[in-house]
Protein backbone atom coordinates (compact mmCIF):
# COMPACT_ATOMS: atom_id res chain seq x y z
CA UNK A 1 0.00 0.00 0.00
CA UNK A 2 1.49 3.34 -1.02
CA UNK A 3 1.72 6.38 1.25
CA UNK A 4 -0.68 8.19 -1.11
CA UNK A 5 -3.22 5.36 -0.83
CA UNK A 6 -2.91 5.41 2.99
CA UNK A 7 -3.76 9.14 2.98
CA UNK A 8 -6.93 8.45 0.98
CA UNK A 9 -8.14 5.66 3.26
CA UNK A 10 -10.82 6.26 5.86
CA UNK A 11 -9.51 6.51 9.43
CA UNK A 12 -10.27 3.56 11.70
CA UNK A 13 -10.10 3.98 15.49
CA UNK A 14 -10.74 1.33 18.12
CA UNK A 15 -13.25 2.27 20.82
CA UNK A 16 -12.98 1.43 24.54
CA UNK A 17 -16.15 -0.68 24.17
CA UNK A 18 -14.44 -2.96 21.65
CA UNK A 19 -15.90 -1.52 18.45
CA UNK A 20 -14.41 0.64 15.72
CA UNK A 21 -15.12 4.14 14.45
CA UNK A 22 -14.72 4.91 10.74
CA UNK A 23 -14.21 8.53 9.66
CA UNK A 24 -13.81 9.66 6.06
CA UNK A 25 -12.31 12.84 4.66
CA UNK A 26 -14.40 14.55 1.97
CA UNK A 27 -11.99 13.35 -0.72
CA UNK A 28 -11.68 9.82 0.65
CA UNK A 29 -13.09 7.08 -1.53
CA UNK A 30 -11.24 4.12 -0.05
CA UNK A 31 -12.38 2.02 2.91
CA UNK A 32 -10.57 1.97 6.21
CA UNK A 33 -8.27 -1.02 6.70
CA UNK A 34 -8.85 -3.46 9.55
CA UNK A 35 -7.88 -7.13 9.83
CA UNK A 36 -10.38 -9.41 11.58
CA UNK A 37 -10.06 -12.66 13.55
CA UNK A 38 -13.16 -14.88 13.70
CA UNK A 39 -13.20 -17.66 16.32
CA UNK A 40 -14.52 -20.91 14.83
CA UNK A 41 -17.52 -22.31 16.69
CA UNK A 42 -18.13 -19.15 18.75
CA UNK A 43 -20.40 -16.15 18.21
CA UNK A 44 -18.52 -13.28 16.60
CA UNK A 45 -19.55 -9.63 16.56
CA UNK A 46 -18.14 -6.37 15.26
CA UNK A 47 -19.53 -2.93 16.08
CA UNK A 48 -18.78 -0.09 13.64
CA UNK A 49 -19.76 3.58 13.95
CA UNK A 50 -19.66 5.62 10.73
CA UNK A 51 -19.25 9.38 10.63
CA UNK A 52 -20.31 11.82 7.90
CA UNK A 53 -17.44 12.62 5.49
CA UNK A 54 -15.21 15.39 6.86
CA UNK A 55 -17.23 15.62 10.08
CA UNK A 56 -17.43 14.35 13.64
CA UNK A 57 -21.21 13.96 13.09
CA UNK A 58 -22.33 10.31 13.08
CA UNK A 59 -24.27 9.13 10.01
CA UNK A 60 -27.92 8.18 10.46
CA UNK A 61 -28.06 4.67 8.99
CA UNK A 62 -31.45 3.79 10.48
CA UNK A 63 -33.33 4.16 7.18
CA UNK A 64 -32.51 4.35 3.50
CA UNK A 65 -29.35 2.21 3.68
CA UNK A 66 -28.33 -1.42 3.32
CA UNK A 67 -25.00 -3.03 4.17
CA UNK A 68 -23.01 -6.04 3.02
CA UNK A 69 -19.88 -7.85 4.16
CA UNK A 70 -18.35 -10.31 1.70
CA UNK A 71 -15.17 -12.34 2.20
CA UNK A 72 -13.42 -14.35 -0.52
CA UNK A 73 -10.14 -16.32 -0.44
CA UNK A 74 -9.31 -14.87 -3.89
CA UNK A 75 -10.89 -12.03 -5.94
CA UNK A 76 -13.09 -14.18 -8.22
CA UNK A 77 -13.62 -17.06 -5.76
CA UNK A 78 -16.89 -18.07 -4.15
CA UNK A 79 -17.67 -16.05 -1.01
CA UNK A 80 -16.81 -17.81 2.27
CA UNK A 81 -18.72 -15.16 4.27
CA UNK A 82 -21.71 -13.30 2.86
CA UNK A 83 -23.66 -11.09 5.26
CA UNK A 84 -26.27 -8.42 4.49
CA UNK A 85 -28.50 -6.05 6.39
CA UNK A 86 -31.22 -8.70 6.13
CA UNK A 87 -28.93 -11.51 7.40
CA UNK A 88 -26.19 -10.84 9.95
CA UNK A 89 -25.90 -7.04 9.79
CA UNK A 90 -28.06 -4.51 11.64
CA UNK A 91 -28.03 -0.79 10.83
CA UNK A 92 -29.20 1.67 13.47
CA UNK A 93 -28.90 5.20 14.75
CA UNK A 94 -28.20 4.48 18.40
CA UNK A 95 -26.17 6.47 20.89
CA UNK A 96 -23.06 7.72 19.16
CA UNK A 97 -24.51 7.63 15.68
CA UNK A 98 -24.53 5.46 12.60
CA UNK A 99 -24.08 1.99 13.96
CA UNK A 100 -23.33 -1.14 11.97
CA UNK A 101 -23.60 -4.29 14.06
CA UNK A 102 -22.26 -7.47 12.50
CA UNK A 103 -23.10 -10.66 14.37
CA UNK A 104 -22.55 -14.28 13.36
CA UNK A 105 -23.82 -17.17 15.48
CA UNK A 106 -21.44 -19.85 16.74
CA UNK A 107 -23.27 -22.46 14.69
CA UNK A 108 -22.42 -20.48 11.54
CA UNK A 109 -18.75 -19.92 12.43
CA UNK A 110 -18.45 -23.65 13.26
CA UNK A 111 -19.23 -24.37 9.61
CA UNK A 112 -16.50 -22.04 8.31
CA UNK A 113 -13.55 -23.94 6.86
CA UNK A 114 -11.44 -21.22 5.18
CA UNK A 115 -8.07 -20.17 6.59
CA UNK A 116 -7.84 -16.55 5.41
CA UNK A 117 -9.84 -14.36 3.05
CA UNK A 118 -10.07 -10.75 1.95
CA UNK A 119 -13.25 -8.91 2.90
CA UNK A 120 -15.14 -5.72 2.11
CA UNK A 121 -17.83 -4.02 4.19
CA UNK A 122 -19.97 -1.57 2.22
CA UNK A 123 -23.00 0.61 2.90
CA UNK A 124 -25.37 1.38 0.01
CA UNK A 125 -28.22 3.84 -0.36
CA UNK A 126 -31.41 1.80 -0.76
CA UNK A 127 -31.81 3.34 -4.21
CA UNK A 128 -28.56 1.54 -5.08
CA UNK A 129 -26.96 4.62 -6.57
CA UNK A 130 -24.17 5.22 -4.03
CA UNK A 131 -22.01 2.43 -2.61
CA UNK A 132 -19.73 3.56 0.22
CA UNK A 133 -16.75 1.37 1.11
CA UNK A 134 -16.46 1.24 4.90
CA UNK A 135 -13.86 -1.38 5.83
CA UNK A 136 -11.56 -3.76 3.99
CA UNK A 137 -8.84 -6.14 5.08
CA UNK A 138 -8.13 -9.77 5.82
CA UNK A 139 -10.32 -12.05 7.88
CA UNK A 140 -8.62 -15.02 9.46
CA UNK A 141 -10.42 -18.01 10.95
CA UNK A 142 -9.15 -18.98 14.39
CA UNK A 143 -9.50 -22.76 14.07
CA UNK A 144 -10.98 -24.76 16.94
CA UNK A 145 -10.56 -28.46 17.56
CA UNK A 146 -14.02 -28.42 19.17
CA UNK A 147 -15.90 -26.91 16.19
Amino acid sequence: MSQYEEQLRATVKLTPAGGVQVSRALSTNLAGYLDLLVPQGKQWSLYVTMFLPGSSQPMDLSSGYTAALTARPAPAATAVISLTSSAGITLSNGSGGGNITISVLGSATAAYSFVQAGYDLTVTLTSGTVVTPVLTGLVQLEKSVLA
